[in-house]
């Protein structure tokens, strides 16, 4: 498994399947969303991705209040390449990145600097400013960019 700390050089080769989410733990949910890029990035002849924010966006948006994690960035790539994932990107969560708006994220980083053909992300799954971005915004942004 590739691991990438820097988008801005990264070209895309073939349909990109994204997993999107902290993955602390890795437990069953989170495998299972795994298996599902896998799965896509196997039958799209592309590349099954996992996009992390390092450090997890707790720890700067409220320090106070950020969950004790439950593995290491090292164990988790460990077992996120067990199950089967081609890249690991970890990318650095800043204040500034806290404040990008849902659609930004996904037209600056998911549309023009990753060229993702397929996203996936749990039920509860949120993103940009205020976590405004749910899962039924992330399909309707994708379909607006596709």
């Amino acid at each position: 498994m590739k691991l990438i700390r820097d988008i801005e050089h990264y070209q895309p080769s073939g349909p990109l399947c994204l997993a999107l989410g902290n993955f602390d733990g890795v437990h069953l949910g989170h495998q299972q969303l795994i298996k599902e890029c896998v799965d896509f990035a196997a039958i799209n002849k592309g590349t099954a991705a996992a996009y992390i924010f390092d450090p997890h966006p707790a720890r700067v948006i409220k320090p106070s209040k950020a969950p004790k994690l439950l593995v290491t960035a090292e164990r988790k790539a460990e077992i996120l390449e067990s199950l089967g994932l081609d890249l690991l990107i970890y990318a650095p969560f800043t204040q500034e990145v806290a404040k990008c708006a849902p659609e930004e994220f996904v037209r600056y980083i998911l549309v023009e600097k990753l060229n993702v053909q397929q996203v996936v992300v749990g039920f509860n799954y949120s993103f940009g400013f205020r976590g405004a971005g749910t899962p039924e915004l992330l399909n309707h942004l994708g379909n607006k960019y596709a």
